[in-house]
């Protein structure tokens, strides 16, 4: 299996398909690392067998460049909300960490993140090198909570569908451009497999939650409407597009075309598909996902966009890394951060492993990396966050 080599901010969900970085690693250190600054960052993921030998080679580096090493922490996705709140309000040591777009009101309200702007001033030249204008766009009244990583920025909901139904049924997607045009979509398709659910969901990845037609900005009450075109807040559940979809939804709901146990079941859409159980399910497109999609569900997928792409504050935003205000020494906290996003090297090591060990380069002139022969995903370091 190839993958894009990535090379761009923190860690674990970096997707900027180059071999380079930019910006400088850092001022050297010397090799005396008796007295390194170990900075500690957490991250959403689950931890790798051979994570302790990355981070080893990763301090090896860190060390020389600027005399800090970094000690990695996994949070897992399921647990996150809970474990960031007994992190940030228990004092517990930890430099460097994940910010998820919906949390961030109740972290810079509690004050469990710091305000980065200065430090980004003083310490963030690859930051901005990198970002450029997007640089603080993770603020809240112009506090900055985080800096945000280097992935796909846009977004484009569409519904994905298994593609040897649609060929068996005849039926042809060029007509379908908004979510109500589905319906005439799962009728034909509702007849021939009355069993099947046409729209896979479960107690997170709701509808709802899937197609995005607004900026949610931070917690999804006050929103963007016009896919974040428009720039008055807006209470999202008293517009009438929230209501017509929910009513479809409904509609939907009492047709049998949406799962009974949908809101309590915590199987994976793509799961879903690839059992035969679902036909369809939303998510955002964004290169690569065809092949995503086909893995995951073992059949061939057709992605239908249902918008434009577009981009708001929400998406650039959805992950971002802050520093804790439990952190002692907050100026190397932020000295490190900014090296992770100029020192190529690094980078790749966290998210890819030990070049020859873990992966190899099949194509070097377009950055396609893929698994030593005898190694896949099972055997290999990666961080395998799907970004």
């Amino acid at each position: 299996m190839k993958k894009k080599m990535i090379a761009a901010a923190a860690a674990l969900t970096l997707a900027v398909t180059c071999l380079t970085a930019c910006g400088d690693s850092g001022s050297k250190g010397g090799n005396d690392s008796s007295d390194a600054y170990t900075v500690t960052m957490a991250y959403i993921g689950d931890k790798k067998e051979d994570t302790d030998r990355i981070e080893k080679k990763i301090n090896e580096i860190m060390k020389k460049d600027i005399n800090m090493q970094i000690d990695i922490e996994p949070i897992s996705w399921g647990s996150y909300g809970e474990t960031m709140k007994l992190i940030l309000s228990g004092g517990e040591k930890m430099d460097i960490v994940p910010v998820l777009v919906e949390q961030a009101n109740s972290m810079v309200n509690a004050k469990q993140v710091i305000d980065l702007s200065e430090y980004i001033d003083k310490y963030g030249k690859n930051i901005k090198n990198l970002l450029g204008d997007t640089t603080k766009a993770a603020n809240i009244n112009n506090y900055v909570y985080g800096v945000t990583t280097g992935r796909e920025w846009f977004c484009q909901s569409s519904v994905i569908m298994r593609k040897d139904i649609l060929d068996e049924c005849g039926i042809d997607t060029s007509s379908v451009k908004t979510y109500k045009d589905l319906t005439d979509v799962f009728a034909q398709v509702k007849e021939k497999y009355p069993d099947m659910i046409m729209m896979a969901s479960n107690n997170t990845t709701t509808p709802d939650v899937k197609y995005e037609m607004v900026d949610v900005l931070t917690d999804g009450f006050g929103v963007l409407m016009n896919y974040g075109q428009d720039t008055t807040v807006t209470n999202y559940y008293e517009t009438d597009e929230y209501k017509d979809f929910v009513t479809t939804m409904y509609e939907w709901q009492q047709k049998g075309y949406l799962s009974k146990d949908a809101a309590t079941t915590t199987e994976g859409v793509e799961n879903q598909v690839k059992a035969g159980v679902a036909f369809s399910y939303l998510a955002p497109n964004k290169p690569g996902y065809d092949t995503r999609a086909k893995l995951l569900c073992e059949n061939d997928m057709e992605i239908v966009p249902l918008s434009d792409p577009w981009a708001g504050t929400a998406q650039i935003s959805f992950l971002t890394y802050g520093i804790s205000s439990s952190c002692t020494d907050k100026d190397k906290a932020m000295q490190c951060l900014d090296y992770l996003y100029g020192n190529k090297e690094v980078l790749n090591l966290l998210n890819w492993g030990e070049e020859g060990v873990d992966y190899e380069v099949k194509d070097a002139d377009n950055g396609i990396i893929g698994f030593p022969e005898g190694k896949d995903e099972t055997s290999a370091y990666h961080l395998a966050e799907g970004w």
